[in-house]
């Protein structure tokens, strides 16, 4: 009877190999986890910036809108009241003949992101009728 008692108690708990087998598991869990949370905010914090982006472009259109009777090729650029993260460039530049004018304008909304620069653009075809150049 006492041997059997010896033998119980030599085989309960956990070897070291187990132990060290366990925090393994769970430590290659957490990285993993923590891996997925960091993208995760990551690409919440890129849409969040597009979003922005996307609303700024909007308020070029507005502050800034191209005047039919006063289109004509160039560039331009400005800042925006309240947000220096962001710059905006505008170009125009003609793709039509003299008598059939067509004018692609370019708009783009700048900023810098961990160094490295970044943009949304808005592309536009821009058909302008002689009886609008003459006025």
């Amino acid at each position: 009877m006492r041997t059997d008692v010896h033998r119980m108690q030599g085989q309960s708990g956990l070897t070291l190999i187990e132990i060290m087998l366990a925090l393994t598991i769970v430590a290659i869990g957490l990285v993993t986890l923590l891996t997925a949370a960091s993208r995760c905010i990551a690409v919440a914090r890129s849409a969040k910036i597009y979003e922005n982006a996307r609303h700024m472009l909007g308020r070029v259109e507005l502050e800034n809108p191209i005047r039919w009777d006063e289109v004509e090729e160039g560039a331009e650029q400005g800042y925006f009241d309240g947000n220096s993260d962001f710059t905006w460039q505008r170009t125009i530049e003609q793709i039509g003949e003299e008598e059939d004018p067509l004018f692609l304008v370019s708009t783009r909304v700048i900023w810098s992101e961990r160094g490295k620069e970044s943009y949304e653009e808005v592309v536009t075809y821009m058909f302008v009728p002689e009886a609008l150049d003459d006025e």
